[in-house]
C-alpha cells in the first residue's frame, strides 16, 4: 500500500510513483529497442488513441508481424508480397471464369 504522499491518487485507486515509474522505464526501454525514431513511436500512439477502431489497427499490425515471420517475409517486402498473391488470386479466377464451369456443377 502507497502512502498518500509518495503515490498519484486517481479516482477510484491510488498509483505508487515506485510502480509508475518503473512501467515508464519498461516501455521507455521498448521503445529504445524497437531502434526506431521517438517521433514515430509518438506518431503511431497517436493514431491509435484517435482512431475509431483501435483494437484493429494493433491486430492489423500484429498480423502482419506474424505474417513477416512465419513466412520468413522481410517487413519491406510484405507489400510486394501481398499484391503478388492478389494478382495470383485474380489471374486465378479469370481462368476460371474463362472457361465458364459452374463449380457446383463439378461437385
Amino acid at each position: 500500500m502507497c502512502l498518500p504522499r509518495v503515490g498519484i491518487l486517481v479516482p477510484k485507486q491510488v498509483l505508487c510513483t515506485g510502480v509508475l515509474a518503473d512501467s515508464v522505464t519498461v516501455l521507455y526501454n521498448y521503445i529504445q529497442n524497437l531502434g526506431t525514431n521517438h517521433d514515430k513511436i509518438e506518431s503511431l500512439i497517436g493514431n491509435l488513441a484517435n482512431s475509431s477502431e483501435p483494437e484493429k489497427i494493433v491486430n492489423v499490425s500484429n498480423q502482419v508481424a506474424q505474417l513477416s515471420r512465419s513466412e520468413s517475409i522481410p517487413l519491406e517486402d510484405s507489400e510486394n508480397h501481398v499484391k503478388q498473391n492478389e494478382e495470383e488470386i485474380k489471374s486465378r479466377h479469370e481462368i476460371l471464369e474463362s472457361t465458364n464451369v459452374d463449380i457446383q456443377q463439378l461437385n
